[in-house]
């Protein structure tokens, strides 16, 4: 169960910031099952994020930052536009997903710092893909690589 801000990660991480319950813990679901070891922080909205990242020890940044494009109190276009100011993260992937993808969105993004811009997964199949094409490796050794698309799904997927 979520309350608030999440403790911060002694360990490389994966954050995951998106308004929807549902989405959050299908994400979850799966980096579970391909990254057992690998914790994953969730945000309900880009200023819990923002909040994190600006006090994130500086030993621990994550290994990749996934956000939706539209997310209360901060979307994810500011987001990127204010990490920009934090350079330690430079280097971090920076997913931003939404449904549907339409250019303007993914060229804003693009634009602002983010490695990727997908499709939200609709089935387990597409996350595991999305998941996978992050290229984490170990928690121990892991940097991200790449990562296709996206969508809500149901644990019944």
């Amino acid at each position: 169960m979520e309350t608030g801000i999440p403790e911060k990660a002694a360990i490389p991480c994966v954050l995951l910031a998106d308004s929807d319950v549902e989405d959050r813990e299908f994400f979850v679901n799966v980096m579970q099952m391909l990254h057992p070891n690998l914790p994953v922080l969730t945000f309900s909205n880009g200023q819990e994020l923002l909040a994190y990242l600006g006090s994130c020890p500086g030993s621990t940044e994550p290994l990749c930052i996934v956000m939706a494009y539209l997310m209360p109190v901060i979307p994810a276009p500011e987001v990127l536009r204010k990490m920009s100011y934090l350079p330690r993260f430079e280097n971090v992937m920076k997913v931003v997903w939404s449904d549907p993808v339409m250019e303007p969105l993914v060229s804003e993004c693009i634009g602002l710092g983010a490695s990727r811009f997908v499709c939200k997964p609709a089935t387990l199949q597409e996350m595991q893909t999305l998941i996978t094409s992050f290229d984490l490796g170990s928690p121990v050794q892991g940097r991200i690589a790449a990562g296709p698309e996206e969508r809500k799904a149901t644990s019944g997927t």
